[in-house]
């Protein structure tokens, strides 16, 4: 819960003395290759769908608008996510946008790395007839499309 917390927190503001981006140990990894953040963004990608399903309610006052934000995202050797730190993006973007992500977990790369990505949020618009109330219910979701991102390196 606390990394979580972290996460939201680097995310949400911008790079400050008392809030490092890159964390801790992380000063000295450079950026994946291309071909291996491409790799990375498709099995973010395939988490994602595996356990997002249908998608998520969209951050309040986003609906129907398109939005993406491009981020670093830090992993530990152990494929978890030690941080997520903006390089652009709306701030309840990227607050929607790290909440998903924190909790992935990737096949373990065995070393720090950090990926480049962008993430946008593609809106889905839905209807759910319940069976039981025969009410027909409207709603407005999204899901994230997760791609490898260009930098410098």
């Amino acid at each position: 819960m606390f990394g979580a917390l972290m996460l939201f927190a680097l995310a949400a503001s911008s790079t400050t003395p008392t809030r490092p981006c890159p964390p801790a140990g992380f000063e000295n990894v450079k950026y994946v290759s291309d071909q291996v953040a491409a790799t990375l963004a498709a099995e973010m990608q395939h988490h994602l769908q595996l356990d997002g399903g249908e998608g998520w309610g969209g951050p309040a006052g986003m609906e129907g608008r398109p939005a993406e934000v491009n981020l670093d995202l830090y992993l530990q050797p152990d494929g978890e996510v030690a941080a997520i730190c903006v390089v652009s993006g709306e701030r309840h973007v990227v607050a929607a946008v790290a909440r998903d992500l924190a909790p992935l977990k990737l096949a373990a790369p065995r070393e720090r790395l950090i990926v480049p990505l962008n993430v946008k949020l593609i809106w889905r618009s839905s209807s759910l007839w319940g069976p039981f109330d025969g009410i027909i219910s409207e709603f407005t979701a999204y899901q994230l499309k997760v791609s490898a991102a260009e930098r410098d390196r």
